[in-house]
């Protein structure tokens, strides 16, 4: 079993206006989060990615940038491929990986936020 440490499910962005990636760290401590636990996501189904390496590499043609994530990130990622909530990714990270569950949470929802800013997580009607 993998370990989820301090830097797990972390991003790097990097784009024209920047001349190399930006490993970005999620904060260990609780965050808040505008995702509420029972939200409906799924990555953006259009949104092209590769694996390489262990790790994914997504491309925002519009934006001209291509985002990094790291395994513990690209896990996330491939986790979002079906409609899911907040919560569900959670607690299957928590079973997934050795770590305090409140950091694989604030780790966990920091890099959906970031994903949801960027546009290449999207919010999903209420089910019906």
């Amino acid at each position: 079993m993998a370990a989820l440490g301090a830097g797990g499910g972390g991003c790097y962005f990097a784009g024209p206006e920047e001349s190399r990636p930006i490993h970005v760290t999620c904060r260990t401590v609780p965050i808040v989060t505008a995702l509420e636990p029972t939200a409906r996501i799924r990555r953006r189904p259009d949104a092209l990615h590769a694996d390489a390496a262990g790790e994914v590499v997504i491309m925002d043609v519009d934006r001209g940038v291509y985002y990094g994530l790291d395994p513990v990130g690209s896990d996330v990622w491939h986790r979002l491929a079906e409609p899911t909530t907040p919560a569900r990714l959670v607690a299957g990270l928590i079973d997934a990986y050795q770590g305090e569950p409140r950091t694989i949470e604030a780790q966990t929802l920091a890099l959906l936020e970031r994903l949801v800013e960027k546009g290449l997580v999207e919010r999903l009607p209420e089910a019906e």
